[in-house]
């Protein structure tokens, strides 16, 4: 999942460069046709045509309606937000995980996975800082996007249990770039080479992202793996230093402390309750 957390970062970053200058629904269309080039490939030439079989469809419906959900809100937010902004708000997620996983699929509610998610909570609010126009709306865009992507992992974890990892990857990126299209279609922009080449670069990210994650729920319970995400705020406020030249107070670096801390802590607690798993 820290591997996923990074190529999510990428992703993300890209898209908010080229979001600045195209519509959104060009930005995900184009992303996800090149995420969908890349996985018909990879089934042709990896042996993997026998996996698309889809047998729990209604499973993979929800799946992609979340994730339609989730890439829209943060796409448009991404817009209006900076980004470690955006990026810490989407990334509440392993809390909203915390505390649907055990009422949605029964997962025993263990404590020190839930003082983990609070605890990284926290740490979200502190590297949180509000734009310097002041409260932007945008940021319930960041946190709806969230909201969809835990309910997105939440129901993988029940999917995967019948179909495979892949054939939710193929599903969702499928829908995604279907419905992008639609919006790109009243929208559509000329596109700059060099942002072609970034959504490009920014599509494969995303696809390697995705499979790291579905890989990772596969490995362990909802709520412990989410909390992970966690560290993906550590990776959105380096690049936005980098590129945007953000910058942060001794505040904002403590908060960031304490989410890696919370998400050492899930890694440390999982390893105790299931030593089989020695890497997420």
């Amino acid at each position: 999942m820290l591997g996923a957390g990074l190529f999510y970062t990428l992703n993300d970053a890209i898209l908010k460069l080229a979001v600045a200058h195209l519509s959104f629904g060009e930005v995900i269309f184009i992303r996800g046709s090149v995420s969908c080039l890349l996985l018909l490939i990879i089934a042709l030439f990896g042996g993997l045509t026998s996996q698309l079989r889809w047998k729990d469809v209604r499973g993979q419906i929800l799946c992609a309606i979340f994730y339609i959900a989730g890439a829209g809100f943060l796409v448009i937010s991404l817009r209006h937000l900076s980004f470690p902004v955006a990026i810490t708000a989407f990334y509440t997620s392993p809390l909203f995980a915390a505390l649907l996983a055990p009422y949605i699929l029964n997962e025993p509610i263990k404590g020190m996975r839930i003082a983990a998610a609070l605890v990284g909570f926290v740490g979200v609010a502190l590297v949180a800082r509000p734009d310097s126009s002041g409260f932007s709306w945008f940021i319930l865009l960041a946190l709806a996007a969230g909201l969809a992507n835990t309910l997105r992992d939440i129901t993988v974890g029940r999917v995967v249990r019948s179909d495979g990892s892949f054939s939710i990857l193929v599903f969702s990126q499928i829908s995604l770039t279907v419905s992008a299209s639609v919006f790109a279609v009243f929208d559509w922009q000329p596109v700059p080479f060099a942002s072609l080449g970034l959504l490009i670069t920014a599509g494969v990210a995303a696809t390697v992202a995705v499979f790291f994650s579905i890989e990772a729920f596969r490995s362990s319970d909802v709520a412990g793996i989410a909390a992970l995400r966690y560290a993906a705020i550590v990776w959105a406020a380096i690049v936005g230093a980098t590129i945007w030249r953000d910058q942060f107070t001794i505040t904002q670096l403590c908060g960031m402390l304490l989410v890696i801390g919370s998400g050492t802590l899930v890694v440390i607690a999982e390893r105790r309750i299931n030593p089989a798993i020695s890497s997420v």
